[in-house]
C-alpha cells in the first residue's frame, strides 16, 4: 500500500505511525494496547479515503441501534461525500465471528476487544492514527446532535 500524503504528514509529524497512538477505547478499560501500524494501515484501507471512520456495533434485537440507525443516517445525508465512512459490525448473533472478522478485517481487534460486544454505540475514529475522536450512544441524540458529533470528527480528523 502506497501512503498517502496525509500519512506521510502524520508520519514526519509524530516520527511513529499509529503505534505511538493508543484507541482512547482501550484506555478507557485499562488496557494499555496499541494499534500496530499493520492494523493502522487496514483502519487505512477501510476508510477507502474518508478522514472519519464510524464504527457501529449494532445487533437486530437492540432497541438503541433502532433508535439510533434512522437519526444517524439522516445526519450522514448531510455530510460531505466521502467524509466518513461507516463499518457494521453485527452483533445479532453472538455466536457468529462475521462481527469480529469485520473489525478484524479493518484493524479493529482492539476495539472489538474493548467493547466486548457492547451494541448500540457508534464509534468515530481518525482513519490516520485508528484515534478515537468520540463516539454516538443509544438513541436518544436528535440527527442535528449526531450531524454536529460527526462535523466535529471531520474537523478533528483533518
Amino acid at each position: 500500500m502506497t501512503p498517502t500524503p496525509r500519512t506521510l504528514r502524520t508520519l514526519a509529524a509524530t516520527g511513529l505511525l499509529a503505534a505511538a497512538v493508543g484507541l482512547a477505547a482501550c484506555a478507557s478499560t485499562g488496557s494499555t494496547e496499541l494499534m500496530s501500524s499493520a492494523d493502522q494501515q487496514q483502519l487505512e484501507a477501510a476508510a477507502d479515503g474518508a478522514p472519519v471512520v464510524a464504527v457501529a456495533m449494532v445487533a437486530d434485537w437492540c432497541g438503541p441501534c433502532k433508535a439510533l440507525e434512522p437519526k444517524f443516517n439522516e445526519a450522514m445525508t448531510t455530510l460531505p461525500y466521502n467524509s466518513v465512512r461507516v463499518i457494521h459490525a453485527d452483533y445479532t448473533d453472538r455466536r457468529n465471528p462475521e462481527a469480529r472478522a469485520t473489525l478484524r478485517d479493518a484493524g479493529l481487534e482492539s476495539l472489538e476487544k474493548s467493547n466486548g460486544g457492547t451494541t448500540g454505540v457508534i464509534y468515530l475514529l481518525d482513519a490516520d492514527t485508528g484515534e478515537v475522536l468520540g463516539d454516538i450512544r443509544g438513541g436518544g441524540a436528535s440527527a442535528s446532535e449526531i450531524r454536529q458529533r460527526l462535523t466535529d470528527a471531520i474537523a478533528a480528523a483533518r
